[in-house]
């Protein structure tokens, strides 16, 4: 049901965030892309973002630890790529 909804299928295991050595707010980031493609509202999700990722998706390094945990595979590196397009 959630991929028929949402473009990032994250159910928010929080998998992802135990190895991020930057702790980056990545269920909190998958949500908001998935908010801004429901309601296509990009300034009210950016308005969220703002305070809801404490760590933004920029600080990722692209290391991969996330992605190797997430039981969707969801490819998180490139969701935060796009996250800090739109968002920040």
């Amino acid at each position: 049901m959630l991929e028929k909804l949402a473009a990032v299928p994250c159910t928010n295991c929080r998998y992802c965030v135990k190895d991020c050595p930057q702790g980056v707010a990545i269920p909190e980031i998958m949500s908001l892309l998935n908010l801004e493609l429901m309601t296509g509202n990009r300034a009210f999700a950016k308005g969220l973002y703002s305070w809801q990722a404490v760590k933004p998706a920029s600080e990722c390094i692209a290391c991969g630890a996330c992605e190797s945990m997430c039981p969707q595979s969801i490819d998180i590196v490139h969701q935060l790529e796009v996250a800090a397009e739109h968002f920040e």
